[in-house]
């Protein structure tokens, strides 16, 4: 938010828990209108999504909201830029998968995405600065609309994203990356850690994803604990 005020757009904020609908009102499956919600996302240029990961996926408020819109068909939006942001505590693990679940959502609502951005408690501060620049990009995409002109163009648009066509293989790896910049073990560890990155990438690239999971998972497991 601080990156696209930067570059001098007005932004505005929801937390998704203030929207809940409450059991006074109608049971949440049914999705009653929420006309401050419907307003927002019909104005709006631009859309940041955000959500802590729970049990690898987005948190059950970023699905009620995900459901509450598609439910509905928002005018206005196709072609619109957004964003994605999962932020992983814990075991840093599913900040790929939770994106997914957001970038699904933007793909079928005809939204414009640019990269997504994930974080772990491991690359917080670098992933703050990222935010900073995403948001100046956004404002700067802001009022653009590039409505898709078919589905090939969607499909080949989303592809080139980055960490979209991430596995797990791909996602233990990431995190092994953040690891290692955020790490303050001993040198030779990491320095040993690095060698095992290093290959787990070289088997990777080679098509050995399956024996790079062995270095991976220790770079994780010497770092983590």
């Amino acid at each position: 938010m601080e990156g696209a005020e930067s570059a001098g757009v007005q932004t505005k904020r929801l937390y998704l828990m203030d929207y809940w609908p409450s059991k006074h009102e109608a049971a949440p499956w049914i999705h009653p209108r929420i006309k401050k919600v419907d307003d927002i996302v019909a104005e709006a240029d631009a859309i940041v999504l955000g959500s802590p990961v729970y049990y690898k996926d987005v948190s059950w408020l970023m699905k009620w909201f995900i459901d509450y819109i598609h439910g509905t068909r928002i005018p206005g939006i196709d072609g619109e830029p957004a964003l994605g942001i999962s932020v992983a505590g814990g075991s840093g693990m599913g900040q790929i998968t939770a994106l997914r679940s957001m970038y699904g959502f933007f793909f079928f609502t005809g939204l414009r995405p640019i990269d997504p951005i994930p974080v772990s408690r491991f690359s917080f501060d670098k992933a703050l600065e990222e935010a900073y620049k995403s948001g100046r990009k956004l404002a700067e995409l802001s009022g653009q609309r590039q409505p898709f002109k078919g589905l090939a163009e969607k499909i080949s648009y989303y592809y080139s994203l980055r960490y979209l066509n991430y596995d797990i293989v791909d996602e233990i790896l990431l995190l092994a990356e953040q690891l290692l910049d955020s790490s303050e073990k001993d040198k030779t560890i990491l320095e040993h850690c690095r060698s095992e990155y290093e290959e787990a990438k070289s088997l990777t690239d080679r098509g050995r994803k399956t024996e790079a999971i062995r270095h991976a998972v220790n770079i994780y497991h010497t770092l983590y604990y």
